[in-house]
């Protein structure tokens, strides 16, 4: 190749409501920028995985146990192309947006540029963001993933920050509910059922707990939500 590519995004954090820049840059390896270049951007998102600082014991985020044998849930995988051309030093720069998550959990956003010269000549480079629902986090944790017909999940729950530092005084809103499955117009489809709510406030050295009735065997699931003060949920999810 004559030329080499790189990519570089803003720094973080990243944060819905807010944005980021990525910039490409083509430069020839004798010296100069590769102007008025062609660009490809590629640029897709999915769900990531983050766990603040300290704080490995709990979940953040999704999860399940294998032993569920669920059935398996489409990757939430968004994708668009977008195009350009470099200016005059061999760059050009992708602005996003990061306007909403749905569910609210961290999403890992891939840019990757594809460059190429008027020998078409085409090389790519890409950079990776981490983009956080929320400023705050909750965790969940239980000591049993099984119990017996009407005695109660126990959940434990705690709320932080991005560095794994305790925000006492915060509302966490958690609901239980109990996934049934039922036959409608020929096919199977699942269903919540019995739900349970409960809400408790952070603290600094402890965790908080909720526990649910169980009237009925079956799966159940905890979710567990909570916001930062801009108004930005995020939530955690076990089974």
């Amino acid at each position: 190749p004559e030329y080499e590519v790189a990519a570089t995004a803003s720094e973080g954090p990243h944060l819905v409501g807010a944005g980021a820049d990525v910039t490409v840059k083509a430069a020839y390896y004798a010296g100069g920028g590769l102007a008025s270049a062609s660009v490809n951007w590629s640029v897709r998102s999915e769900p990531a995985s983050f766990i603040p600082p300290g704080r490995d014991g709990y979940v953040f985020g999704t999860w399940e146990p294998w032993w569920t044998h669920r059935y398996d849930q489409p990757a939430q995988v968004k994708q668009d192309t977008l195009q350009g051309k470099t200016d005059a030093t061999g760059q050009h720069i992708l602005h996003v947006d990061f306007l909403s998550i749905n569910p609210p959990r961290p999403m890992s956003l891939i840019a990757e540029a594809f460059v190429e010269d008027v020998n078409r000549q085409a090389w790519a480079a890409s950079s990776a963001l981490l983009v956080h629902p929320s400023d705050l986090y909750v965790g969940l944790k239980q000591d049993r993933y099984f119990v017996d017909k009407g005695k109660p999940i126990e959940v434990k729950t705690i709320a932080v920050d991005h560095d794994g530092k305790a925000a006492a005084g915060t509302a966490i809103d958690m609901k239980a509910v109990r996934l049934d499955w039922s036959y409608k117009k020929g096919e199977w489809k699942e269903e919540e059922a019995d739900p349970q709510a409960c809400q408790v406030i952070a603290a600094v050295d402890k965790d908080q707990l909720c526990s649910f009735n169980t009237p009925e065997g079956g799966t159940y699931r905890v979710t567990a939500t909570i916001k930062d003060a801009s108004g930005r949920p995020n939530q955690s999810q076990v089974l």
